[in-house]
């Protein structure tokens, strides 16, 4: 019986251990800043170049100032 206390108690720090870095994400505040993204160079408008800034800006919890919304790259550009 103890053995199996000990077994759920080893199973639920880890799934902690596992959950920790996205709740501390999600617990964060959102800041926000007014980006600029020119880039003059882009033959098409697929913006692939582009979503990898967008992500890392929606990832960091920076909203548009604007807009007071996520990035968005077909509209934000």
């Amino acid at each position: 019986m103890k053995k199996r206390i000990v077994y759920i108690l080893i199973i639920f720090m880890f799934a902690l251990l596992i959950s920790l870095p996205f709740i501390v994400w999600y617990l964060q505040p959102y800041s926000f800043m007014n980006v600029w993204i020119i880039d003059k160079t882009v033959p098409n408008e697929d913006y692939r170049e582009h979503k990898g800034l967008h992500w890392i800006l929606n990832n960091m919890k920076i909203k548009n100032e604007l807009t007071n919304s996520n990035f968005d790259y077909k509209l934000d550009y």
